[in-house]
């Protein structure tokens, strides 16, 4: 069978995510109500594409395109029609009412975002993200737990593609400063694996400060109107100063080499009324 343009559908981006797939199609697969899934997978080296194409779901689609992850989301938001566009991560393993719910929230909202529970070990997944509001809504709310109307993405112009991370960042941003409806559920929750291991998670803040001096340039003239979280005390200690040492040099990087794919307009952009 082919998508249903009247349910919610489900966008994932893989890149080697064989280890992952399995579990998240099975999640979906057991949710309390159907919808459909797109996975667009950046020609992934491992078995991922296989492990997704053999699962069985039965409302799926599967296309390999090399692209960064606000590429292959805007591409899968593409392939279907439904109203309704639900966002998670390969490695995320959502609640079996997460669709239900998020789908409910977006009969009132415009953008929803969900509880997500990282889990791991605990020396990594004690850290939370640095949260960014504005107004009342947390933009860093992550993709991996999002949902949006697809006629509010699409105005909005989508993914910003030249974003190596925080596109949800700057999505989110764009479609609160329109003043389009958005809200926090609570009971929409989704399961985080964090990174495992010193150099991987190192390797994540790296780019997750890359992807933050992207955002904070694009978005300079909002910037002053952005609240910052605070720092929890807990956290401090040896692995969140290598943390943030390495998401630092992933900041200065951005300015030093990274300024000019964004000086570039994004055309898409700005189209929400």
């Amino acid at each position: 069978m082919g998508l249903d343009s009247l349910l919610p559908t489900v966008i994932i981006t893989t890149y080697n995510e064989e280890e992952h797939i399995g579990t998240l199609l099975e999640a979906l697969s057991g949710q309390t109500v159907k919808c459909n899934v797109v996975i667009v997978d950046s020609e992934s080296s491992d078995l991922t594409v296989k492990v997704a194409s053999d699962f069985g779901f039965e409302r799926i689609k599967i296309v390999i395109k090399k692209c960064r992850r606000g590429e292959g989301r805007n591409i899968g938001v593409n392939l279907t029609e439904s109203s309704k566009i639900l966002f998670t991560d390969a490695d995320a393993v959502p609640d079996s009412n997460w669709v239900e719910c998020m789908s409910e929230q977006l009969n009132n909202y415009d953008l929803v975002s969900g509880e997500t529970r990282q889990e791991g070990p605990l020396r990594y997944s004690r850290f939370g993200r640095v949260e960014l509001f504005y107004g009342n809504f947390e933009i860093t709310a992550p993709s991996m737990n999002l949902a949006v109307r697809r006629d509010i993405f699409l105005k909005s112009g989508g993914f910003d593609p030249r974003f190596v991370t925080a596109e949800d960042i700057d999505l989110n941003l764009r479609i609160v400063r329109k003043e389009a409806s958005a809200t926090k559920c609570s009971n929409c929750k989704v399961k985080h694996n964090t990174r495992e291991r010193f150099v991987p998670f190192m390797k994540q803040a790296f780019w997750n400060g890359y992807g933050r001096a992207q955002l904070r340039y694009k978005n300079k003239e909002v910037w002053n109107k952005i609240e910052k979280g605070k720092i929890r005390k807990r956290e401090i200690g040896f692995i969140w100063i290598m943390r943030n040492a390495s998401a630092v040099t992933g900041y200065i990087l951005f300015f030093i080499k990274g300024r000019k794919e964004l000086n570039s307009h994004h055309p898409l952009e700005d189209r929400l009324v």
